[in-house]
């Protein structure tokens, strides 16, 4: 059954729900000064940060819709050299794709590879068809879900233009970071939830890292949080159980318990 209103669209999603569900990497902390990422809402424009010694350069997420070519946020180290623990240490672990910084400094993840929607899915409803129906702002076009969705009713996938939820971390509030496009999931810059953003951050126990953790319902990382030595990061590290943060101990922890998800 499809579920769509006319009037007004929207896709439900909790926040924060996307992303990666692999074991926690073995990267090394490194020192990296690091600036913060920015990018016009919905300009199209790119952005790079500087990291690990090192002007760095926008690596993934470069798309052509209406003509104009955009470019996510998303870098790399120049030489190579990434700062941070992470799920990679070089593009060599990343098979069509790029090791990037999830935020400037922060853990390294495989960059998503976004494929630009070039035919409509539903004549009448998509915002926007590749060239048959460029988007107003020459914004990048592609399939829905722009943010993954988690839980509830499922809407009608349908094409949408992706337009910045925000352009650095400031306009997030305290708690989040503006995460790039083309990371976890996400195909435009969106808010995500971060009690830490930095290795140095988690210094309760040793061997910290400040890494995604996936959400037990929906199997997509939801936040960033410090994790240690025999901490889970999903379900997958749990056996028959599930990983979920335990807000007393500030650990993700393993338990037989199953959590309550939306219907």
């Amino acid at each position: 059954m499809r579920f769509f209103t006319w009037t007004a669209l929207t896709v439900l999603t909790c926040a924060g729900c996307g992303g990666s569900n692999a074991p926690t990497g073995a990267g090394g902390a490194s020192t990296a000064t690091s600036g913060e990422t920015t990018s016009g809402a919905g300009t199209g424009g790119s952005s790079a940060s500087t990291s690990g010694g090192g002007a760095a350069t926008a690596t993934s997420g470069s798309t052509t819709s209406g003509g104009a070519t955009t470019s996510s946020s998303v870098t790399s180290g120049a030489g190579g050299a990434l700062s941070g623990s992470g799920d990679c240490s070089s593009d060599a672990q990343c098979p069509g794709s790029k090791c990037v910084e999830i935020i400037p400094g922060g853990f390294r993840v495989c960059a998503d590879v976004l494929v630009p929607a070039t035919t409509c899915r539903e004549p009448g409803v998509d915002q926007c068809c590749g060239a048959t129906k460029p988007c107003p702002g020459a914004e990048p076009c592609y399939a829905g879900p722009l943010v993954p969705s988690c839980g509830g009713v499922q809407m009608l996938p349908y094409n949408q233009c992706a337009m910045d939820e925000c352009a650095s971390d400031a306009a997030c509030g305290a708690g989040s970071v503006c995460l790039a496009a083309a990371v976890l999931g996400r195909k435009e810059r969106a808010c995500f939830p971060a009690p830490c953003k930095h290795d140095d951050e988690c210094a309760d126990a040793a061997g910290g890292q400040c890494a995604p953790v996936a959400d037990p319902c929906c199997g997509q990382a939801t936040t960033l949080y410090c994790i240690y030595p025999g901490d889970c990061r999903s379900n997958a590290d749990c056996g028959s159980g599930f990983c979920e943060i335990d807000p007393a101990q500030k650990r993700a922890v393993c338990t037989a318990t199953p959590p309550l998800c939306p219907a």
